[in-house]
């Protein structure tokens, strides 16, 4: 078990690898699950008090890409990605070191590899 400063810690240094330091060697998450590996592109990291991030359901085209529009808009670095509504999306989170924060990192699915 972790104490808070040990937590602290950890959340810190997870937020300084994303200040600036986002290089192609390290912006892609790779997830082997099941039958297939995933390769995602990160595209936008931010920390903030909002909960729209959480969003998960959209009734159009236009709807997701408003929501796309916004969180491209938040991330602290541009990365340069390009984003259309047929992109399936990763949000991961983590608490930040202000309690009524949140540190999100987004990605978009680069490509999947089926394996035998």
């Amino acid at each position: 078990m972790w104490t808070q400063h040990e937590r602290w810690q950890y959340v810190w240094k997870f937020k300084e690898l994303f200040r600036g330091r986002l290089s192609e060697k390290n912006r892609i998450i790779t997830f082997d699950y099941l039958n297939s590996i995933y390769e995602w592109e990160i595209f936008s990291v931010y920390t903030t008090p909002e909960t729209i991030w959480m969003k998960t359901t959209f009734f159009n085209d236009q709807e997701y890409e408003e929501y796309l529009e916004v969180i491209l808009s938040k991330s602290n670095i541009s990365l340069g990605v390009e984003l259309n509504n047929d992109d399936m999306i990763l949000t991961l989170s983590t608490c930040s070191t202000d309690d009524h924060e949140r540190f999100v990192v987004h990605a978009k699915l680069k490509s999947e590899e089926r394996k035998n």
